[in-house]
Order: structure tokens, then C-alpha cells, then sequence
């Protein structure tokens, strides 16, 4: 399921607010509560953006109001959180939009942004995974990119051109205001084509010592981002610390989350801790049995369980026999379960 940040989705949300959306009555259809909203380490279904966008469209009539939030949210630093240190802190405006390419999911997980030079330019893109841009995220998206690093570099520099994948729409002048360049509508792509002299524009406020630490703190919450990567840490984490328990408060640490944001995300998985937990215990098992070199013993304690009849018993309810048995028929090639494809509570 695709996600966006909640710092994003607040901005817009503040933006219904004052079109005369109530805020309680909001969250309620859109099937959220104001913690999870509040909460800078949680996601948002990246549905419940398109329904406030959709809303947003009939209240105001405004095809340009995307352009317009990020005049009103530019100098808040909620939208674009730690990727807007990232971006103030770069050496060069190349180096800042390179970190948007890079942090893009943190802002929206469909989102998939690229800075490439042709014939003498260069091209920022933002393209999607599998769903169609809604033209206010990209109007926004790159009037924030415009307007924060007008800003930053004290310069008042505009593209080469605008490519934009919607329509001409009424009111177009106000996107040209922002952009200060030709915008080309119903193109094939949604683009800024930018000047290289440009791109080499220092940023006054940049700060190398802080901005390795702002990278490792982004890389920590990519990894965290719901996707395939997420379980594949997560059951790393699980894997590392089964002798001890592997309790979920310690993945939560090891994680760099709160066991509370944890939970959540594999909620968005449609799955449960518990059920990760045996998933790794089931394949770890069929492994160190199908291996033949530790006793039932030996892996029950590498498995974490408190002794070995706790570790029968489990395995019992994975496969419907004793473990002993089960090591037997990989011998003789009787084995028809696949521990790996388990996902049985242990």
C-alpha cells in the first residue's frame, strides 16, 4: 500500500481547513484519527491524498491550487520535514535537488524523482509508481522545489522550461508566476528542464558535518517506509536477536522507530509482529534441521523459546509433526511442507 508523510498531508490539510472543511468531520470520512495525522513518524494511505485533493477540487474551483499551497506553506518547514534540512544544508542547488531525488518516498512512496543531463541541460522528473500524479502534488511539489531554493541560494533563478502533464488549465498565469518560465502543458512528462550554471549555485546555509547526520537520519526513515524493504529489515532484526527473545520492543529500537509506529506498520501489511516472528523462527528451523549439525535443543534456544518441548510443540503446529520426524523425512525426501511458505502463529 502506498503512503505519504504526514507533514505532506498535513500541509494539504490545513489548506481544506481554511476552504471551510471541518477538521473532525474530515479525518472522520477519511478514516483517520488525529494521532496517527499528528505523528511525524507515521504514513498516511496515499488514498486518503487523492480523496482530500478530489474535495479540495470541488470546494475551491482552482485548477492552479496546488502552486498556491506552496506559496502558503513556504516558509513551513512541516511539508518537506528532514528532507528540507537535507536540502538547506546541500553545498550546491545540483547537490539539494539530487537529496529530493533521493528522499523523495519520504515525502510520497509513489513518487520517483530523477535529475539527468541532455543535450546541455539538465532534467528533474517526477514520475509515479503505477498511479497517475495529481496535478496539485506536482504543481506543489515543484513550486516548493522553486520558492525554498530561491531562498537558500539568495538568487531569484527560474528553468529553462516547465513540462507539465496536465491540461492548460484557467488561471494557468498563476503557475507562471512561480515557475518564471515557459510552461509546456499536455506534455509526455512532468519536468523542470534547468540550466547547468545554475544548478552550481552554492547554498550560504550549507553545513557538511550536519548534513551526514541529517543523511543517516533519512536513510533511517526510508528503510522504515511500509514496501518489501521494511519486512526484509524487520525480519533481519528478528533473525539477529531470537536468542534473547527477539521482544518487539528491541526490534522497535533496532528499527529507529517507536514500538507503537512498529505495530502500525506491519498493520499496513496486513500482518502482525507475531506472525513475523514465526515466519523467521519457521524458516530458521527448517534450515538449521535440513542442515543436520545442531541438536533439537541447540535450536530451540537459537530460536528463542524457553526450552525444547515449547520448541516441539510450535513446530507441531506448523507442520502436524515433531521435528525429529520432519528432520527424517528430509532424509529420505518424504518432506511436502515448505516451512518457508508457513505463516501459522508459533
Amino acid at each position: 500500500m502506498h503512503t505519504i508523510g504526514t507533514g505532506f498531508f498535513s500541509q494539504v490539510m490545513r489548506e481544506a481547513e481554511n476552504a471551510g472543511f471541518p477538521r473532525a468531520s474530515l479525518l472522520h470520512e477519511l478514516e483517520l484519527d488525529s494521532d496517527t495525522v499528528q505523528d511525524p513518524e507515521a504514513r498516511i494511505p496515499h488514498l486518503a491524498l487523492t480523496s482530500l485533493f478530489s474535495r479540495l477540487s470541488s470546494a475551491t474551483n482552482d485548477p492552479c491550487l496546488g502552486v498556491e499551497l506552496a506559496r502558503h506553506t513556504q516558509n513551513d518547514t512541516g511539508g518537506l520535514g528532514v528532507l528540507q534540512q537535507l536540502v538547506r544544508h546541500a553545498s550546491t542547488l545540483h547537490e539539494a535537488l539530487w537529496r529530493v531525488c533521493r528522499y523523495a518516498e519520504l515525502l510520497d512512496s509513489t513518487w520517483v524523482c530523477t535529475l539527468s543531463e541532455e543535450g546541455g541541460r539538465t532534467v528533474f522528473r517526477l514520475e509515479s509508481r503505477g498511479n497517475n500524479l495529481h496535478p496539485y502534488a506536482v504543481q506543489w511539489l515543484f513550486g516548493r522545489i522553486l520558492l525554498v531554493t530561491r531562498e537558500l541560494t539568495r538568487r531569484w533563478w527560474a528553468p529553462v522550461e516547465v513540462r507539465l502533464a496536465s491540461a492548460r488549465p484557467e488561471g494557468a498565469q498563476k503557475l507562471a508566476d512561480v515557475m518564471g518560465a515557459p510552461i509546456h502543458f499536455s506534455a509526455s512528462e512532468n519536468a523542470l528542464v534547468l540550466r547547468n550554471e545554475d544548478l552550481a549555485l552554492a547554498l550560504p546555509t550549507a553545513d557538511p558535518s550536519l548534513s551526514a547526520i541529517l543523511e543517516r537520519y533519512a536513510g533511517q526513515l526510508l528503510r522504515g517506509i511500509p514496501g518489501p524493504g521494511f519486512l526484509s529489515q524487520l525480519r533481519h532484526v528478528v533473525a539477529e536477536t531470537l536468542h534473547e527473545g527477539a521482544p518487539i520492543a528491541q526490534a522497535a529500537r533496532r528499527m529507529r522507530m517507536s514500538e507503537r509506529t512498529l505495530q502500525r506498520r506491519l498493520g499496513e501489511h496486513d500482518t502482525s509482529y507475531r506472525e513475523v516472528l514465526a515466519e523467521v523462527r519457521q524458516q530458521l528451523a527448517g534450515r538449521y534441521l535440513k542442515e543436520g549439525q545442531r541438536s533439537l535443543n541447540e535450536i530451540s534456544t537459537m530460536l528463542g523459546y524457553s526450552d525444547q518441548s515449547a520448541f516441539c510443540r510450535a513446530f507441531r503446529r506448523w507442520t502436524g509433526v515433531a521435528p525429529g520426524v520432519y528432520r527424517g523425512q528430509l532424509v529420505d525426501g518424504s518432506v511436502n511442507v515448505d516451512l518457508g511458505k508457513l505463516g501459522a502463529a508459533a
